[in-house]
């Protein structure tokens, strides 16, 4: 879960409603002793990003890694969708495109 993700629900209330337990640190020192994100990743038969800010999706298609969203994003063998929580507006802008 992301800080962005957080200011709409937080992650004890996701948990609540989805009944699994919901990762939001990078740097959890239980789950890092097994590489959490790359365990995550392999867990993971799709990784659905929703919604997905527009900074998100920068991120990932840059390659960057640095939050446990990106981080797994970039460990996991699985499809990747992406919905994207932007404008209307500016959808059609070139710089969203992959």
């Amino acid at each position: 879960m992301t800080e962005a993700a957080k200011a709409f629900i937080t992650p004890l209330s996701l948990q609540a409603v989805s009944g699994y337990p919901v990762s939001d640190s990078l740097l959890d020192p239980a789950a890092e002793a097994a590489m959490g994100h790359i365990e995550l990743g392999k867990w993971a038969d799709l990784v659905i990003l929703a919604p997905a800010t527009a900074d998100l999706i920068a991120r990932v298609a840059a390659g960057m890694a640095n939050d446990l969203v990106s981080t797994i994003c970039l460990a996991t063998p699985a499809p990747v969708a992406v919905l994207p929580a932007m404008n209307p507006a500016d959808v059609p802008c070139r710089c969203h495109a992959a």
